[in-house]
């Protein structure tokens, strides 16, 4: 019984990143905005502000 604290300790502990899927992740990001994606005005249903903080002509 010495070891349960350990391996509860070791089952609640999440994990580490995942270096290599940031890096990827990453990567993506920059391609998307250096090609001009990110530059789309935010839909109002993707637009997740609260009524009186969302500009209402659909401009970021």
């Amino acid at each position: 019984m010495t070891d349960l604290p350990r391996l509860l300790a070791a089952a609640l502990t999440p994990p580490g990143p995942d270096a290599a899927a940031e890096a990827e992740a990453l990567a993506a990001f920059r391609d998307a905005r250096d090609s001009g994606a990110l530059t789309a005005p935010t839909r109002r249903c993707d637009d997740w502000r609260r009524e009186d903080e969302a500009p209402c002509d659909g401009t970021p």
